[in-house]
């Protein structure tokens, strides 16, 4: 099989490395230097761009560092994309063969890597051709003869109509720089105690770059780039209707934990959120106060299917009849009977009317003691931080404690949406919760960083389908 130049992914796979990476790809001939200290993901890119590209024949791979046999057992999910070839008997070849297009190249002289790459220009069409690692070859020739044999190998890839990928393990090395039309830096940084992987576009020739920064991840030894947050993406189609669902009620209180709804946040914390527990979620200057709660649909529709009340105390930062729209397009008409929305005159939210069970400001109630009025076990609570405020009189923390123990009574989940950590709510907060989320904004990119207990970064990809954002949690690794 031969590389179709005109197709850059296939189209049954998600976008996995950023817009304008892809853009740059389409270019045919185009040469790129993949940057980068050891560990940081070159290889991962590298074969997420072949991927993208859906070159599973037309490529040649020259590995100098490591076997295909070692980059298949790093990558396992090459296995499923590169089609191993038949015998003649109709049984797979032997597993321990090198696929087609997978060249072992460690024992290799540049001479005999650049008659291998001289003989794929020939019988390929529009080939791609990588050089894992390029900076190898400096062990065989001096810095200048590898510029000149780098001008005389993107010459002959300019008229073969081929893609170039070289692979540079010294980012500070700005040798070859101006030779190639692409350079991609991968940076790994530690945030706050925890992991993080940039991806960097340096230079893409004939590409805008409107971003050049991307987060990334190597879960499952795949390279996978996250977008930035628009602002649409935060957006509730006016006409979106939530669609119907298993009415089978089954309960939350099986366990001693409740599913958050991401399977690796659940697995961070040891099963999921404690049945009972008041969860602090953090938003960092410049987060939109929406997305809490999309991040918590997930977890609101398993209360609201499994027969379970919500409470929402729509809280500071959301626009008016926004909670209404959310309710509508996540929740099922037959179940949106279960949330019941409740708030402080002086919370400057949404002030549409309140839900007739809720009494809240009636006969002297505090918001927070409201939030299990009339509402079955094991409810669900969100508000914000003034709803929890103490009155005049009160002593200090007593909003905050007398809804932990609402919520530890009715071993149920409590979330409080709060702005900073300086504020006494925090402090309250922090001396009742179970756990503290925090969810910040770092180059166009939300984060979850939860910090008690405290565990990897998490991006919170938000993208908008039917009409609707929806949010899926990827961690960090």
């Amino acid at each position: 099989m031969r590389a179709d130049s005109n197709r850059d992914h296939a189209a049954d796979e998600p976008d996995v490395i950023p817009q304008e990476l892809r853009e740059f790809l389409r270019q045919v001939p185009s040469s790129l230097l993949i940057k980068g200290a050891a560990g940081t993901g070159k290889t991962s890119l590298a074969l997420a761009v072949l991927h993208t590209l859906n070159t599973r024949g037309g490529f040649l791979y020259l590995s100098t560092r490591a076997s295909p046999a070692q980059l298949f057992m790093h990558h396992p999910w090459l296995k499923d994309w590169i089609r191993p070839k038949k015998s003649k008997r109709g049984k797979a070849a032997d597993n321990q063969a090198a696929p087609e297009g997978f060249v072992d190249s460690r024992l290799d002289e540049p001479t005999q890597l650049f008659e291998r790459i001289t003989n794929q220009l020939m019988d390929a069409s529009a080939p791609t051709i990588v050089i894992d690692t390029w900076d190898s070859l400096k062990d065989f020739r001096e810095e200048d003869s590898l510029q000149s044999n780098l001008r005389v190998l993107l010459a002959w890839c300019e008229r073969a109509g081929a893609r170039l990928i070289l692979i540079d393990e010294d980012p500070e090395d700005r040798t070859f720089d101006a030779l190639v039309d692409g350079i991609v830096t991968l940076e790994q940084q530690d945030i706050d105690g925890r992991r993080a992987r940039e991806i960097i576009l340096t230079k893409l020739h004939g590409t805008n770059i409107q971003n050049p920064r991307y987060f990334f991840t190597l879960k499952d030894s795949k390279f996978r780039s996250f977008g930035h947050l628009e602002p649409d993406n935060l957006m509730i189609g006016p006409d979106t209707v939530a669609a119907g669902h298993d009415a089978r009620v089954e309960s939350l209180l099986a366990g001693e934990y409740i599913p958050t709804g991401y399977g690796a946040l659940d697995s961070e914390l040891g099963g999921g959120l404690p049945a009972g527990s008041l969860v602090n979620i953090a938003l960092a200057r410049g987060v939109d106060s929406r997305v809490p709660l999309f991040l918590l649909e997930k977890a609101l529709g398993s209360f609201v299917n499994s027969g379970h009340g919500v409470v929402i105390l729509p809280f500071e930062g959301l626009a008016p009849g926004f909670v209404d729209s959310y309710v509508k397009s996540s929740i099922p008409s037959s179940r949106q009977g279960l949330i019941r929305q409740a708030w402080k005159k002086d919370n400057g939210a949404d002030k549409t009317e309140p839900a007739p069970s809720s009494g809240v400001g009636e006969n002297g109630q505090s918001s927070a003691e409201s939030t299990h009025e009339d509402v079955s076990p094991a409810f669900l609570a969100i508000l914000g931080s003034r709803s929890v405020e103490d009155a005049p009189g009160r002593e200090p923390g007593y909003e905050v404690q007398r809804l932990a123990r609402s919520i530890h009574t009715a071993r149920g989940l409590g979330f409080v949406v709060t702005r900073g950590k300086n504020s006494t709510v925090s402090e309250h907060l922090s001396a009742n919760s179970a756990l503290e989320l925090e969810i910040a904004s770092r180059s166009g990119t939300l984060l979850l960083q939860p910090q008690a207990p405290f565990s990897k970064l998490f991006v919170i990809d938000v993208q908008c389908r039917s009409g609707r954002p929806v949010v899926e949690l990827e961690p960090i690794v």
